[in-house]
C-alpha cells in the first residue's frame, strides 16, 4: 500500500506542472508528464531517474507509488486509446447516471468536473489548432 502524501507533500506536488491531480492518497499525472516518461524511458533510463528528472521527490513518491505509475504509463502508451489525462477516461458527469452521481462525495464530484473541465478545455485548444488558417497561407501586403 502507498503512503499518505503530508499536506506539505500535496502542496508541493500540487505546484509541479506535471501533475493533474493531488490528495492526500493519490496523484495523477497529465499527459505532458506520461509524454516525458516515455520518451526518457525509452532512452533507457530507469523510473527511479526519470521522476526526479521531470521534478518529483522519489522519497515522497515512494517505491510501490514508483512501480504502479511506471506500469500504468507503460501499458497506456501500449493501448489503442493512448494517453489519458489523470488516472483513467471516465464519462462525462453529463453521461452518468443519477443515482451513481449521487453517491459521489464532494472531493469526487470536484476532482471529475476539473478533469472534465481540463479535458474540454485541451479539446477546445485543438478545434482551434485545425480550424484556424495556417499562417504560411495567409498572403503578405
Amino acid at each position: 500500500m502507498a503512503k499518505s502524501f503530508t499536506p506539505e507533500e500535496v502542496e508541493v506536488l500540487r505546484k509541479n506542472p506535471y501533475t493533474a491531480y493531488v490528495d492526500e492518497k493519490m496523484i495523477t499525472f497529465t499527459v505532458a508528464f506520461k509524454v516525458a516518461f516515455m520518451d526518457l524511458y525509452r532512452k533507457g533510463y530507469p523510473p527511479r531517474k526519470i521522476l526526479p528528472e521531470l521534478g518529483y521527490d522519489l522519497e515522497m513518491i515512494g517505491k510501490s507509488r514508483l512501480n504502479g505509475i511506471s506500469q500504468q504509463i507503460r501499458l497506456q502508451a501500449e493501448s489503442d486509446t493512448g494517453f489519458q489525462q489523470g488516472r483513467t477516461r471516465r464519462r462525462p458527469l453529463s453521461e452518468t447516471p443519477p443515482d451513481e452521481v449521487a453517491a459521489l462525495t464532494d472531493r469526487q464530484m470536484i476532482h471529475r468536473l476539473e478533469v472534465e473541465i481540463t479535458y474540454l478545455r485541451q479539446e477546445l485548444e485543438f478545434i482551434k489548432k485545425i480550424t484556424s488558417p495556417d499562417s504560411s497561407d495567409r498572403r503578405k501586403d
